[in-house]
């Protein structure tokens, strides 16, 4: 019974989100490309380890370079990526390093803003 506890928590462990603490003003200093946006799609892709989720969006505002070179949102959902998923008609504010794509799982900075009710 005590092996299977060990190994039930090492199990449990090894697909644990080592993430790294950040706030706003650090995510904005660290990154090139600022900006709000809503998720218009999404399409999922398979590949042989993992599935990933593919999202396109829609730019609303930008607070900081240029994301009109954004193409792309990526979560992948494999657990030892800490899968975060993003939700098609919700507005999140997305923090870049480089563009087009941008990856979100629970270590990234990028923080859902609320309902996407943009044009209507």
């Amino acid at each position: 019974m005590l092996t299977f506890i060990a190994l039930l928590i090492l199990i449990t462990n090894s697909y644990a989100c080592g993430c790294k603490k950040f706030n706003a003003e650090t995510a904005y200093a660290e990154s090139e490309i600022v900006f709000t946006a809503q998720i218009t799609s999404q399409s999922t892709v398979h590949s042989d380890e993992t599935e990933s989720v593919i999202s396109k969006l829609k730019i609303l505002e930008t607070l900081k370079g240029q994301p009109n070179k954004i193409e792309r949102v990526i979560s992948s959902t494999s657990a030892s990526t800490c899968w975060k998923a993003v939700i098609t008609g919700e507005i999140y504010l997305f923090y870049a390093k480089s563009a087009p794509d941008i990856h979100f799982n629970k270590c990234s900075p990028h923080r859902h803003i609320g309902p996407g009710n943009v044009g209507e």
